[in-house]
Protein backbone atom coordinates (compact mmCIF):
# COMPACT_ATOMS: atom_id res chain seq x y z
CA UNK A 1 0.00 0.00 0.00
CA UNK A 2 2.87 2.45 0.90
CA UNK A 3 3.54 4.89 2.96
CA UNK A 4 0.56 7.36 3.96
CA UNK A 5 1.03 10.89 2.83
CA UNK A 6 0.79 13.71 5.47
CA UNK A 7 -0.07 17.68 4.99
CA UNK A 8 3.42 18.91 4.91
CA UNK A 9 4.09 16.88 1.28
CA UNK A 10 0.72 18.25 -0.01
CA UNK A 11 2.13 21.90 1.56
CA UNK A 12 5.28 21.88 -0.59
CA UNK A 13 4.07 21.26 -3.80
CA UNK A 14 0.64 23.22 -3.27
CA UNK A 15 2.32 26.75 -1.78
CA UNK A 16 5.79 26.80 -4.15
CA UNK A 17 7.34 29.95 -5.68
CA UNK A 18 6.98 30.49 -9.41
CA UNK A 19 9.94 31.92 -11.48
CA UNK A 20 8.65 34.44 -14.09
CA UNK A 21 9.03 32.81 -17.88
CA UNK A 22 7.89 33.74 -21.48
CA UNK A 23 5.46 31.52 -21.21
CA UNK A 24 3.43 33.19 -18.23
CA UNK A 25 0.68 36.19 -18.85
CA UNK A 26 1.27 38.23 -15.57
CA UNK A 27 4.72 39.21 -16.68
CA UNK A 28 3.28 41.06 -19.58
CA UNK A 29 -0.47 41.88 -17.49
CA UNK A 30 1.57 43.93 -14.81
CA UNK A 31 3.48 47.30 -15.58
CA UNK A 32 6.82 46.85 -16.71
CA UNK A 33 10.32 48.11 -15.29
CA UNK A 34 11.02 51.52 -16.96
CA UNK A 35 14.68 51.29 -19.29
CA UNK A 36 15.76 54.63 -21.02
CA UNK A 37 18.91 54.82 -22.86
CA UNK A 38 19.18 58.61 -24.87
CA UNK A 39 21.78 59.85 -27.35
CA UNK A 40 23.31 56.80 -28.31
CA UNK A 41 25.73 57.46 -31.23
CA UNK A 42 24.77 55.31 -33.99
CA UNK A 43 27.69 53.94 -35.68
CA UNK A 44 28.08 54.77 -39.82
CA UNK A 45 26.91 51.52 -42.34
CA UNK A 46 30.21 50.64 -42.20
CA UNK A 47 30.93 50.06 -38.64
CA UNK A 48 29.76 47.37 -36.36
CA UNK A 49 26.10 47.95 -35.61
CA UNK A 50 25.42 49.38 -31.86
CA UNK A 51 24.35 46.58 -29.41
CA UNK A 52 21.26 47.71 -26.79
CA UNK A 53 21.36 44.57 -24.51
CA UNK A 54 18.53 45.45 -22.27
CA UNK A 55 18.47 43.63 -18.23
CA UNK A 56 15.66 41.57 -18.81
CA UNK A 57 13.42 40.86 -22.09
CA UNK A 58 10.93 43.50 -22.89
CA UNK A 59 7.41 43.92 -23.12
CA UNK A 60 7.63 46.79 -25.62
CA UNK A 61 10.45 48.58 -27.07
CA UNK A 62 10.44 51.76 -28.75
CA UNK A 63 13.42 53.19 -31.04
CA UNK A 64 13.26 56.53 -31.92
CA UNK A 65 15.60 58.19 -34.48
CA UNK A 66 16.98 62.20 -32.92
CA UNK A 67 18.22 63.44 -35.94
CA UNK A 68 15.77 66.61 -37.72
CA UNK A 69 16.22 68.50 -40.74
CA UNK A 70 17.82 68.15 -43.52
CA UNK A 71 19.58 65.98 -44.85
CA UNK A 72 18.05 62.44 -44.15
CA UNK A 73 20.23 60.80 -41.44
CA UNK A 74 18.11 57.26 -41.58
CA UNK A 75 18.14 54.84 -38.62
CA UNK A 76 18.47 50.90 -39.28
CA UNK A 77 17.04 48.66 -36.92
CA UNK A 78 17.10 44.85 -36.41
CA UNK A 79 17.39 42.34 -33.90
CA UNK A 80 21.37 40.87 -34.63
CA UNK A 81 23.67 42.18 -36.03
CA UNK A 82 23.64 40.35 -39.38
CA UNK A 83 20.38 41.29 -39.66
CA UNK A 84 20.92 45.09 -39.67
CA UNK A 85 23.81 45.09 -41.55
CA UNK A 86 22.09 43.64 -44.65
CA UNK A 87 23.92 40.53 -44.67
CA UNK A 88 23.00 37.22 -42.83
CA UNK A 89 25.32 34.22 -42.12
CA UNK A 90 24.67 31.97 -44.84
CA UNK A 91 25.41 35.12 -47.67
CA UNK A 92 21.75 35.35 -48.76
CA UNK A 93 22.14 39.25 -47.82
CA UNK A 94 18.73 39.71 -46.85
CA UNK A 95 17.84 43.03 -45.33
CA UNK A 96 16.14 41.86 -41.65
CA UNK A 97 15.98 45.31 -40.46
CA UNK A 98 13.70 48.43 -40.81
CA UNK A 99 14.66 52.11 -40.97
CA UNK A 100 13.91 55.46 -39.22
CA UNK A 101 14.01 58.42 -41.33
CA UNK A 102 14.69 61.99 -39.24
CA UNK A 103 12.24 62.03 -36.16
CA UNK A 104 10.73 58.97 -36.55
CA UNK A 105 9.92 56.40 -33.84
CA UNK A 106 8.12 52.74 -33.76
CA UNK A 107 6.94 51.10 -30.68
CA UNK A 108 6.56 47.30 -31.27
CA UNK A 109 5.27 44.85 -28.61
CA UNK A 110 8.75 42.99 -28.66
CA UNK A 111 9.89 39.95 -26.08
CA UNK A 112 13.73 40.77 -27.15
CA UNK A 113 16.83 40.90 -25.01
CA UNK A 114 18.93 42.82 -27.82
CA UNK A 115 18.14 45.25 -30.65
CA UNK A 116 21.17 46.64 -32.97
CA UNK A 117 21.24 50.12 -34.50
CA UNK A 118 23.12 51.29 -37.05
CA UNK A 119 23.22 54.55 -39.24
CA UNK A 120 22.18 54.21 -42.86
CA UNK A 121 22.84 55.88 -46.01
CA UNK A 122 20.21 58.10 -47.83
CA UNK A 123 18.64 56.65 -50.83
CA UNK A 124 19.92 59.11 -53.66
CA UNK A 125 16.96 60.23 -55.98
CA UNK A 126 16.62 60.53 -60.05
CA UNK A 127 15.19 64.29 -61.04
CA UNK A 128 11.97 62.30 -60.73
CA UNK A 129 12.39 62.01 -56.74
CA UNK A 130 12.78 58.19 -57.55
CA UNK A 131 15.26 56.01 -56.21
CA UNK A 132 18.56 55.14 -57.87
CA UNK A 133 19.43 51.70 -58.24
CA UNK A 134 22.44 50.84 -56.26
CA UNK A 135 22.86 54.81 -55.50
CA UNK A 136 23.98 55.53 -52.25
CA UNK A 137 24.26 58.86 -50.57
CA UNK A 138 26.35 60.38 -47.78
CA UNK A 139 26.48 58.61 -44.46
CA UNK A 140 25.63 61.34 -42.10
CA UNK A 141 26.03 60.49 -38.20
CA UNK A 142 22.84 60.33 -36.61
CA UNK A 143 21.96 59.61 -32.30
CA UNK A 144 19.17 57.33 -31.56
CA UNK A 145 16.96 56.98 -27.94
CA UNK A 146 16.08 53.55 -27.13
CA UNK A 147 12.34 53.44 -24.06
CA UNK A 148 11.78 49.88 -23.14
CA UNK A 149 9.35 48.39 -20.69
CA UNK A 150 11.28 45.09 -18.93
CA UNK A 151 9.69 42.35 -17.32
CA UNK A 152 10.64 40.04 -14.37
CA UNK A 153 12.02 37.45 -17.73
CA UNK A 154 15.71 36.54 -17.36
CA UNK A 155 17.12 37.84 -20.50
CA UNK A 156 18.75 34.30 -21.28
CA UNK A 157 14.95 32.82 -21.37
CA UNK A 158 15.21 33.84 -25.16
CA UNK A 159 16.87 30.60 -26.92
CA UNK A 160 15.54 31.58 -30.75
CA UNK A 161 17.98 31.89 -34.09
CA UNK A 162 17.68 35.36 -34.18
CA UNK A 163 21.15 35.36 -36.33
CA UNK A 164 19.85 37.03 -39.75
CA UNK A 165 19.76 34.18 -41.36
CA UNK A 166 16.50 32.37 -40.82
CA UNK A 167 14.34 35.96 -41.63
CA UNK A 168 14.76 37.86 -38.18
CA UNK A 169 17.12 40.06 -37.85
Amino acid sequence: MGTPKVNSDFADARFRQFAPALGKVGQYQMSAVPYITSSVVVPAPTASPKEIAFPSVTRFVTVINEATGSPNKPLRVGFSSFGVTGSSANDTEQNNYFTLGNGESYTGEWRVSKVYLLGSSPAVLDNDGDPVAGGAGTVYPTTASVIAGLTGIPHDALMANWSGSSGVG
